[in-house]
């Protein structure tokens, strides 16, 4: 009896093994439980994972910008007339070996209501002959009314890239007054209204969008101030651009140190050439301008270029 009361006092004394892991369990710290990643989160990790792609958008960019090889991706242009052409075509990372017959349009964009102070009609009138006569190209000049300029420019645009295809090269050429917004967009002004509470103005930046969604290769020519702006993404086509400046400089006025005074220049002399790229003529213009016999640095803004979009 002794024995067995013995065995059922220690049985009171001695907790049971699920009292002990109880115990046990309690007296370890407790963790918090973990907040799901935020949104700041899943972007870094995003960022991380599409390396591949990061790799390929930068080859791109270095070969729009670094363009040592001068093949194009067309040898050959096909006018109307069919009279044949050599010329040079956007983007010289697309190494092509055939011919291919392409249609070349321009639009030649200025102001309706020109800056007398800024007569870029002058050149203007010199590019387009040397489109015409030279290169024979489709080529249309186009003056941005004062009114609801923004519309009618938004409008003209989408006309242009109505029939675009990837046989058919669009060229963009704007020459006038350009500023930055205070946003950072790029705006073209007419200052010769500027006078009025709000003068006519065209969001350049969000009309570039419709190029760079188009078929058809696009390059966009800017002799402006505030015009060499970056705003890379995808697209249908190839889109480049050439700029008189970077975005926080001025363009020289119209003249023998003018952009698009370089710009007929060395369009005459690339002629004799079986083709060139849009990187080999911005490698000539920036050495033309690079050169000019100017003491002031001022006229000195070197071109900009960049590739806007590509497949």
């Amino acid at each position: 009896m002794r024995w067995g009361k013995s065995l059922r006092d220690r049985a009171k004394r001695r907790p049971s093994t699920a009292c002990r892991a109880a115990a046990e369990e309690s007296s370890q710290p407790v963790t918090p439980p973990r907040p799901p990643p935020s949104g700041y989160d899943l972007d870094r990790l995003n960022y991380h994972i599409d390396l591949k792609r990061f790799g390929k958008d930068l080859q791109s960019a270095a070969n729009a910008v670094f363009s040592g090889d001068r093949r194009s991706k067309y040898t050959q242009v096909s006018s109307p007339m069919n009279v044949r052409t050599p010329v040079g075509q956007p983007e010289s990372q697309y190494h092509m070996t055939h011919v291919q017959n392409v249609q070349v349009s321009a639009l030649l964009l200025s102001w309706e209501d020109e800056d007398p102070e800024l007569p870029v009609s002058v050149e203007i009138g010199t590019l387009r002959d040397v489109f015409v006569d030279i290169y024979d190209f489709e080529v249309e000049e186009w003056r941005i009314p004062a009114v609801n300029s923004h519309t009618a420019l938004n409008l003209k645009i989408l006309h242009f890239l109505a029939d675009s295809d990837t046989k058919h090269l669009k060229i963009v050429y704007y020459a006038g007054h350009g500023k930055l917004s205070n946003h950072g967009q790029a705006l073209w002004t007419s200052h010769r209204n500027s006078d009025r509470e709000r003068p006519p103005t065209v969001k350049w930046s969000g009309i570039q969008n419709a190029l760079e969604e188009s078929q058809s290769d696009v390059l966009i020519l800017l002799d402006c101030c505030a015009s060499g702006l970056s705003n890379t993404d995808e697209g249908n086509g190839v889109t480049e651009l050439i700029a008189s400046c970077a975005f926080n400089n001025t363009a020289n006025g119209v003249g023998q140190f003018s952009f698009t005074h370089a710009l007929i220049s060395q369009l005459r002399r690339l002629v004799h050439n079986p083709f060139f790229t849009v990187g080999y003529l911005y490698n000539l213009l920036y050495a033309e301008i690079q050169r000019l016999p100017v003491k002031d640095s001022k006229y000195r803004y070197l071109p900009f270029k960049t590739l806007l979009s590509s497949p």
